[in-house]
């Protein structure tokens, strides 16, 4: 009896040091990378309702914001009359579940490679949970080898607010690789004009690929008649941009 007395006296400390209720905390779920204090206040407009009060917790995690952090939020903005402050909120990132069928639909739209690259399948999850709120999705695959025929790799499903990437799946794939697309954009020893830029002058120079490489790659070039060698990226399949 004085055992279960004293769990209840602790229990009550506890509550009484956090400042929640014992009836639990108000749990709510938010969109986005931050929460806002509309988001939880969802009464306030304007200005005080885009007031930043960190960033939200982590898929499948959760947050509690006290009352003395919102107090403080809007004195350090300058509100001073806002009404009806909670005394403790539980924010957790909202979930949205994707089936298989609606990844697949993501993959195909969004999927940037190289032409002669085929999608030939794709093998999602049954079903997948991303957090809620993305404006923007890209699909992204490994280096292209440098042999034609069947290719099975990883598709990355990447999912942003605004240029926040707040999610990315993985969706076993494969692919036929043609002939064409398996041999570098650019072979070594094929001329390109080196783009170096600074400032608002930017120089044109004759140069020679050091690697072969497809567009986007990182390769060494050579400068000529110097023979000189810089670091640069592949814009084209006859231009690069010194690093």
């Amino acid at each position: 009896m004085r055992r279960a007395f004293l769990v209840l006296i602790l229990a009550a400390l506890a509550t009484l040091s956090t400042g929640v209720s014992a009836g639990g905390v108000v749990t709510i779920d938010v969109i986005g990378p931050r929460v806002t204090l509309g988001q939880i206040m969802t009464h306030l407009s304007g200005e005080v309702a885009e007031l930043d009060l960190g960033p939200a917790p982590r898929p499948n995690g959760s947050r509690v914001i006290q009352r003395q952090e919102i107090e403080k939020a809007l004195d350090d903005a300058g509100f001073i009359d806002v009404k009806r402050v909670p005394a403790a909120i539980r924010v957790r990132r909202k979930m949205e579940t994707l089936n298989a069928k609606k990844v697949e639909e993501l993959v195909e739209k969004n999927l940037l490679v190289k032409d002669g690259v085929t999608l030939q399948k794709l093998r999602p999850r049954a079903s997948t949970r991303v957090p809620a709120g993305y404006d923007t999705v890209t699909a992204t695959v490994p280096k292209v080898p440098r042999r034609a025929g069947r290719w099975s790799t990883s598709a990355s499903l990447n999912f942003y607010v605004g240029t926040e990437r707040i999610a990315r799946i993985s969706v076993p794939a494969t692919f036929d690789v043609s002939e064409e697309a398996a041999k570098p954009d650019v072979k070594k020893g094929s001329p390109v004009l080196l783009l170096v830029r600074a400032g608002q002058i930017e120089v044109r120079i004759k140069a020679t690929a050091g690697a072969p490489a497809d567009v986007g790659d990182k390769l060494p070039v050579t400068l000529r008649p110097s023979g000189r060698v810089v670091q640069a990226r592949l814009v084209t399949k006859d231009r690069a941009i010194a690093l």
